[in-house]
């Protein structure tokens, strides 16, 4: 795996995140002709260009003030993406609402202080000590992103409300079949481990024998970018290596021109060839033939494996509940030009 320098990522205020199913509350809003036109309908609610608009100028703005060195290209990159990414948010939410309304499912006090807790995480530049005071600090704005807490927290309290009227039904010994299977899985993922240890000690006598570093990672190294590079793994520094002690060990050892004998790092087994090192800088420049280690499966206690089978059965659930929602609900998508619509259903 070529390692490369890594590169700063813009974070930014996703839409479904900080965007909002309430309705317009921006005086802007209904300021052009087409403001008033929908975007999308789902059963009936519906979502206007105007109120698309004002939730992507507060995303907009939240960015900026995230990141002030938002380039331009990437400030209409990311507006184009959440003029396109919303509509499709505001469906999910707008089956939610639905539901709870025919369900009579209100947010518990609980929950929705979680969310506005979280909500605080996600805008930690307005340095706001209370949710109160990220409303505040928000001004005109503030009803916006408060709808969508609070719609994010309902969403959560109908999700609960779902998943606990469609309860697991696992079997009393469960948990034993379970760690039974686990076992298995890691005796079989042992099995693999030692043959590919043997594989790698017999490249490694080759390599001693005197065939070529380059020929070696052509017929056995697993990772097609680095075979087409001839093995060339990329420059690393100290640190770098330093999650991986044993390899950093053998790397150390090395003169330039000198290869390891097998030995595990960065999730796999290597051989690695010290091609240059920079001594004042500790930059190794590295080359090696890696073979693919299998994963193991914890063994984790009863308790932990029950709560797992029911968090994916519970995600399970949510996942074919919003689905059948979907495929059930009158959703219609309008074009930009605000004339022909596209019925989903």
């Amino acid at each position: 795996m070529q390692i490369k320098a890594i590169k700063p990522i813009l974070v930014v205020v996703m839409a479904a995140v900080l965007a909002s199913l309430t309705g317009c509350e921006r005086s802007a809003c209904p300021g052009s002709a087409a403001a008033g036109q929908p975007v999308v309908a789902v059963d009936g609610a519906v979502l206007t260009r105007g109120q698309l608009d004002a939730r992507v100028e507060l995303m907009l703005k939240l960015a900026r003030r995230g990141n002030p060195k938002l380039s331009e290209s990437a400030y209409l990159s990311l507006s184009n993406q959440l003029v396109k990414t919303y509509p499709k948010v505001f469906v999910p939410r707008a089956l939610v609402s639905h539901y709870a309304a025919r369900e009579q499912i209100e947010t518990p006090p609980a929950t929705l202080q979680r969310f506005r807790q979280l909500a605080m995480r996600r805008v930690p530049f307005l340095r706001a000590r209370s949710y109160e005071a990220v409303l505040k600090a928000l001004g005109d704005d503030a009803g916006l992103f408060d709808g969508q807490v609070r719609e994010e927290a309902l969403m959560d309290a109908v999700k609960a409300h779902v998943i606990a009227a469609n309860p697991t039904n696992l079997p009393p010994d469960y948990a034993t079949v379970r760690l039974a299977e686990i076992r298995d899985y890691n005796a079989r993922m042992e099995a693999t481990n030692r043959l590919i240890h043997a594989q790698a000690d017999k490249v490694w006598r080759k390599l001693k024998a005197g065939e070529p570093f380059e020929k070696m990672v052509e017929a056995y190294t697993e990772l097609p970018e680095e075979r087409a590079d001839k093995g060339e793994w990329g420059l690393l520094d100290r640190k770098l290596l330093e999650d991986s002690p044993a390899l950093l060990r053998a790397v150390s050892a090395l003169k330039p021109g000198e290869f390891s004998a097998p030995v595990e790092g960065d999730n796999g087994l290597m051989i690695a060839r010290l091609d240059e090192k920079n001594e004042q800088n500790e930059e190794y420049a590295l080359s090696r033939i890696y073979f693919r280690l299998p994963m193991y499966a914890r063994e984790a206690p009863a308790a932990e494996l029950i709560a797992e089978a029911q968090r994916k059965h519970g995600e399970r659930v949510w996942a074919e509940t919003l689905a059948t929602w979907e495929k059930q609900a009158k959703i219609e998508y309008f074009d930009h030009n605000f004339g022909k619509k596209e019925a989903m259903k």
